[in-house]
């Protein structure tokens, strides 16, 4: 009778956002695919393409012996570097995934064996946490719970595992995994709910919020649980997922670029998949208005196809996530540009894989790959805009300028950066996108790396000062011109510099041409109340190559603009600047080209002229 009257007032009080059909929803044990006694189905998969790889994975790694290896958690907390273990984590799931597939398309002993003395191992770890997310590694030595990123996909792996080779498990096993479930998944999620504990992620508009929800979901889908109960938590999962959604601007915009659109969400179609299936259509959570244009993100942020510019903690090598668009698709009832995602033997995320499995069976006719090249698309509510040729084929520019603000979820501060891309390849004037992740990035000491920080970003520095981070650093857009060949914008750009006293006025226009080979041109014009230094930058992975002293050449990986310096007849001069502070990506050196003028004075004027050579 309790639970009857809690389910009710859930329902029609602090639940009262959920879609009537949310509410009446029962929901039962499920799995996307049959366990392993079901031989017709796994027989049948095992002919397919993808089994050989996921087979020799399995017997590839059945060399595991132990884990987590002695001390490695702990490395984290003596360097700061996460990767050392955050790397054999995931081979590890890995390898417990394939290992079950492997039980389940082959029926062998050996496979059986060694997916059960994994499951075992996973079960006795004393964390399923990253330690970059255990706090004083509580969680590891008992004093505390958490669901984070990884550990809320690992109870999913556990819960799918158990569900699959139920018939070959042992009742001990079986009720080491319940408790272990129990324990850190499912009695948790729960107090979190109820406000035992804190709500933390749920609450969150951004990509903890889908990537913790979705293994939760599988976990407490794939469970052996009371069905009320799994009810009950699921149709809370449903609500605190409406939050993910509400992050986004009403245009659809991700502040925190491609990569974690993709990874946010991914996971969140997945979830919505699940709902879908499970519920045979009666819970969509892609029926949010705002869902489609967030959806389409990356057909309108990128500037040609896997050219992407790299705001905030992105990519700066991203590639068009074909996959996530195929099922955004397929979600939306559409017919899919790209093929929907296939089963691999790369994944550490046992759910993900049953999901492409799955979906195989319901593959429609697939299009042939493409996209529609608008002129001009971008984000109008975020000030986030991207210019290509379109169908001026002689053109070979291709832009993107942003205003915004230096409040984004994994910002950077880049009011007023921009990115230019020559003949559909990797741009050659950069964001420098995503930093190699230290204790210190997302700490008090963000902002002293120079890739987050705007020193490392094509924007201005006045009197060797940066722009600062926080509230109130929002650019105003002032005026925009739209023609048939043109965009012109024109941003204040004061607040980022709000730190800096005595600016009347710091504007930054952008304009963009596609007639001919295409130019694009950037002004600032300043005012102050006492002479200030002003300066200027252009930043590249790329060279740069002095052309006469007003023109530079600037290259990267085969592709040059040529750059003009107009600064009115003021005197300036040109100084050159490579780091790889806290840089991501191998082979790559983040090089700044300042344009300073030589004097302090009461006002600026300075323009940056590129076209393509």
């Amino acid at each position: 009778m309790f639970r009857f009257i809690l389910m009710m007032v859930l329902a029609f009080a602090g639940f009262s956002g959920m879609g009537k059909n949310d509410v009446e929803v029962q929901f039962k044990r499920w799995s996307p695919v049959p366990n392993i006694r079901e031989r017709s189905f796994w027989d049948g998969e095992a002919k397919k393409t993808y089994a050989a790889g996921i087979l020799a994975a399995a017997d590839h790694s059945v060399t595991v012996k132990e884990y987590p290896p002695s001390g490695l958690y702990m490395f984290f907390y003596e360097t700061g570097n996460r990767y050392r273990y955050e790397n054999v984590y995931s081979d590890f799931r890995r390898t417990l995934c394939n290992t079950v597939l492997a039980a389940c398309l082959s029926n062998g002993a050996e496979h059986i064996a060694e997916a059960k003395r994994l499951m075992r191992l996973a079960c006795a770890m004393p964390s399923w946490i990253l330690p970059a997310h255990d706090t004083d590694h509580l969680v590891h030595d008992g004093k505390a719970m958490r669901i984070e990123l990884v550990s809320s996909g690992m109870g999913q792996n556990i819960a799918l595992a158990a569900m699959l080779l139920e018939p070959e498990l042992e009742p001990e096993l079986k009720q080491l995994v319940k408790r272990t479930l129990e324990a850190r998944i499912i009695g948790h999620f729960e107090d979190m709910t109820n406000g035992k504990q804190k709500k933390d992620w749920l609450e969150s508009r951004m990509n903890w919020n889908p990537v913790c929800l979705e293994g939760v979901v599988g976990t407490l889908l794939a469970a052996d649980m009371n069905d009320v109960r799994r009810s009950e938590l699921l149709r809370k999962a449903v609500f605190y997922s409406r939050n993910y959604v509400k992050g986004f601007s009403g245009d659809g915009y991700c502040s925190e670029g491609m990569d974690y659109w993709s990874y946010g969400l991914g996971y969140y179609m997945r979830m919505a998949l699940k709902f879908h299936e499970v519920g045979n259509g009666a819970i969509d959570l892609m029926k949010d208005p705002k869902f489609q244009a967030v959806a389409r993100f990356p057909e309108r942020l990128m500037l040609a196809d896997d050219v992407f510019p790299a705001y905030g903690d992105s990519n700066a090598f991203a590639r068009t996530p074909r996959a996530r668009l195929a099922l955004a698709a397929y979600l939306l009832g559409e017919k899919p540009v790209y093929p929907l995602p296939a089963p691999s033997e790369k994944s550490a995320n046992l759910g993900d894989t049953l999901l492409c499995i799955m979906l195989a069976g319901k593959e429609r006719e697939v299009a042939s790959a493409g996209r529609k090249d608008e002129f001009l698309s971008g984000f109008p509510d975020s000030g986030v805009f991207v210019l290509r040729p379109g169908e001026k084929k002689a053109c070979r520019l291709a832009v993107s300028f942003k205003g915004r603000h230096n409040h984004e979820s994994h910002n950077h501060n880049d009011v007023g950066s921009y990115v230019i891309s020559v003949d559909g390849k990797c741009p050659v004037v950069i964001d420098p996108g995503l930093p190699a992740y230290t204790r210190r990035t997302f700490s008090s000491e963000r902002y002293s790396s120079r890739i987050t920080n705007s020193y490392g970003h094509s924007v201005p520095r006045i009197d060797g000062r940066l722009q600062v981070a926080g509230r109130n650093t929002e650019a105003h857009l002032l005026k925009k011109e739209i023609t048939a060949d043109s965009v012109m914008a024109a941003f204040d750009i004061r607040n980022a510099y709000r730190n800096i006293p005595g600016i009347r006025k710091l504007n930054r226009t952008f304009r963009y041409s596609r007639s001919g080979s295409g130019c694009f041109q950037v002004m600032d014009e300043a005012e102050f109340e006492e002479p200030k230094l002003f300066e200027t930058a252009v930043i590249t992975f790329g060279t740069f190559r002095k052309l006469a002293d007003d023109r530079f050449a600037v290259s990267y990986r085969g592709k040059t603009l040529k750059l003009t310096i107009h600064t009115d007849g003021v005197p300036f001069e040109v100084t050159g600047d490579s780091f790889r502070d806290d840089i991501r990506y191998d082979n790559v050196m983040v090089t700044r080209l300042a344009v300073t003028l030589k004097d302090k004075a009461k006002s600026a004027r300075v323009m940056l002229a590129f076209e393509p050579m």
